[in-house]
């Protein structure tokens, strides 16, 4: 594409943008009015201003510099807090000629503008798209790579709903809305900026009925495939399961079993989602329910979205059924002669529960008798990777696990029909976990002492920041300088670091050193959010609460109090927050309940920053949201219901489009 060569090719990667479609479908976030005549313009408005430097004043030796912009109808006042004074002497020379962009001030009578920006060239009076960036990219080079590419990007619009489904709710054609979206005109600006422009509304309805008819699609595939009845007996196996873990199930458990059990016995292929609070044992339940269907004879699946979280099943799996069945492990970074034994080991049926991560979707994967698939934080799965396991092996049974519970709003309109089991009690034994809040360096001496009382007792610690390393852009603690930090009061106990960017390899040595005890101190990403389990870690220390959800706090909250110790979780702003972000925290503080906790935060953020954060178990849609939209959502279904009654093969020439996207997506693949 025009403007784009390799190095910025790599920077698009970063969000996502791999081809040109992509980049049709990257929307802009937000808008901005760019006002040439300032005589019409409202203060706090972006503006372009043209005329030339009448005065300079940044001779201080310390900021605010100043300097005055001659324009045609009077004066603007430019001011900088910060900045270098040789730049601002080379570019706003007395007489100078220039175009500028801010945002429009008023102070003490006069107009005033900081900061601004010099502009090449003014831009056009109108309204600008403003685009998802990353580093290295900015919105003027954005744009640039639209303009370039403008007939090239629009051609690749094609229609994908059928013809009357667009005259009968009078939408704009898909290549006039992506067109008004990215190349905005100044009559549509007040809408644009909602979000709710009659271009919004087209996609938000496409992107629905696409969703919709896709999960029709299999689901109506998976109930005309004849599944394959097991006679499962929990009953007789459950005793035995509750000795080697431990510890009794929860009637709770017992429950969500017998729902699992009447599925297993019928001739219909189970289809279930499992949700479930922190600690609340999704994790038992579903290795009784495996190891009630390799009873049967038949292999079990347990995909993991992370090598930590597969490897981490695969020890538990293996110590409580070392005498019952061969457990076995396949993960992407295995070498080609361990890959090649694990295929046999699969294939002859030697393995008869195999757990493994996205390399289970890899050719020379085959079951000789897969009876049940568990997929583990099934959000981390595509659509399309969840029912492959399916389409090699017709009529497998599917449990879907989910580690955050949805609030039921949610729930119904992104699974609809599917059956949905709840676990909301905790193993016996377990005590809700003390959460604090810390704000201030003053709390940190605090934090430490506590730390130092843990290990002293023999616990082991979870530190977590929200990045990695040090950022120019945001004033954030990062878990590479924390762990060096720590090292001086603590490196004794070995004081380690985790994070996405480290080989799997390493990844699992660290992990391995931190449950084993050789190392006791862990400083982290989100990393270890789901899954991560080490029973002797009871004290857990969040930077900067304010930057997660309620949800993902909770979660990350869960990492402590596993075993029958008290969990402490503290959470520590080093310069404190705000008071919407001290409101979410409050709930934290009060509540244990991840499903009241949930609905909180659904409440206090809203559904589209939920949905941001891929904590739900849903896909991430790009302009619908699942609970503002649930009236398209109920026009929606209802168009579905017609395609699929009438024409549930797609080949009617109106559904040509539909049967080539879902071709492509391989959906229809899948199906048949």
């Amino acid at each position: 594409m025009k403007k784009v060569g390799p190095k910025r090719a790599a920077l698009l990667q970063r969000l996502g943008l791999m081809e040109a479609e992509d980049l049709l479908w990257h929307l802009p976030r937000a808008y901005q009015a760019i006002r040439q005549d300032i005589s019409i313009a409202a203060e706090g408005e972006t503006v372009v201003v043209c005329g030339s430097i009448a005065a300079v004043r940044i001779n201080n030796y310390r900021p605010p510099y100043r300097a005055t912009l001659l324009i045609p109808h009077g004066t603007i006042e430019l001011v900088w807090f910060s900045g270098s004074r040789a730049y601002l002497a080379e570019n706003f020379a007395v007489g100078a000629e220039m175009c500028l962009q801010g945002v429009l001030r008023s102070y003490r009578g006069n107009l005033t503008i900081t900061h601004p920006k010099i502009l090449k060239e003014a831009p056009p009076e109108g309204v600008l798209p403003l685009y998802p960036l990353t580093e290295g990219i900015t919105q003027d080079t954005m744009r640039e790579i639209f303009i370039a590419n403008r007939n090239t990007l629009l051609d690749k619009c094609q229609e994908l709903l059928p013809s009357h489904i667009v005259k009968r709710y009078r939408l704009p054609g898909l290549r006039e809305s992506l067109e008004a979206l990215h190349f905005p005109n100044s009559q549509d600006e007040k809408t644009l900026q909602s979000q709710r422009s009659r271009y919004h509304k087209r996609l938000i309805f496409q992107e629905i009925v696409l969703f919709e008819l896709g999960r029709k699609l299999v689901n109506t595939a998976q109930r005309l495939r004849s599944g394959k009845a097991i006679a499962t007996q929990l009953t007789k196996i459950v005793p035995d399961i509750e000795q080697k873990l431990g510890f009794p199930l929860t009637g709770g458990q017992l429950k969500v079993l017998e729902e699992i059990e009447r599925d297993l016995q019928s001739s219909l292929p189970m289809n279930r989602l499992l949700q479930g609070d922190v600690g609340s044992g999704k994790t038992a339940v579903a290795l009784t329910a495996m190891a009630s269907v390799v009873q049967q004879g038949l292999q079990c699946v347990l995909m993991a979205p992370t090598e930590v979280l597969a490897n981490q099943h695969f020890r538990l799996f293996a110590t409580v059924l070392d005498e019952f069945c061969q457990v076995g492990l396949l993960t992407g970074s295995m070498r080609k002669k361990e890959r090649e034994q694990a295929y046999r080991a699969i294939t002859d049926g030697s393995w008869k529960i195999v757990i493994g991560t996205h390399a289970l979707f890899t050719d020379g994967v085959d079951f000789s008798s897969l009876g049940l698939c568990v997929i583990d934080e099934q959000h981390r799965f595509g659509v399309e990777q969840r029912a492959a396991l399916g389409r090699r092996n017709p009529g497998v049974n599917q449990l879907y696990m989910s580690a955050t519970p949805i609030p039921r709003t949610l729930a119904l309109t992104v699974f609809g029909e599917m059956p949905i089991s709840s676990l909301q009690t905790v193993p016996f034994g377990r005590k809700p976990v003390m959460t604090r809040y810390y704000q201030g360096k003053a709390q940190y001496k605090r934090i430490l002492q506590e730390i130092q009382q843990q290990l002293e007792e023999g616990g082991s610690i979870y530190i977590v920041a929200p990045l990695i390393e040090e950022s120019e852009s945001l004033d954030l603690a990062d878990a590479t300088r924390i762990q060096l930090e720590l090292q001086k009061p603590f490196g004794t106990f070995g004081v380690e670091l985790l994070h996405g960017k480290i080989s799997s390899e390493a990844r699992n040595s660290i992990m391995d050193r931190f449950t084993s005890g050789q190392s006791r101190v862990l400083v982290a990403t989100t990393v270890i959010e789901v899954g991560v389990d080490n029973p002797n870690a009871n004290y857990l220390v969040i930077y900067h609460p304010e930057r997660f959800g309620l949800s993902q706090l909770h979660q990350l909250r869960g990492r402590v109090g596993r075993g029958y110790e008290q969990g402490h979780c503290v959470l520590y702003s080093p310069k404190g927050c705000g008071s919407e972000a001290r409101e979410r925290i409050a709930v934290l503080l009060e509540s244990q309940d991840g499903f009241h906790i949930a609905q909180q935060d659904l409440q206090l953020r809203g559904p589209g920053q939920l949905l941001g954060v891929r904590q739900w178990g849903m896909p991430e849609f790009t302009v619908a949201d699942p609970v503002r939209d649930t009236k398209a959502w109920e026009f929606a279904r209802l168009e579905v219901a017609e395609i699929i009654n009438s024409d549930p093969a797609l080949t009617a020439p109106e559904n040509r489009q539909l049967r080539d996207y879902f071709t492509r997506k391989q959906i229809l693949t899948i199906v048949h």
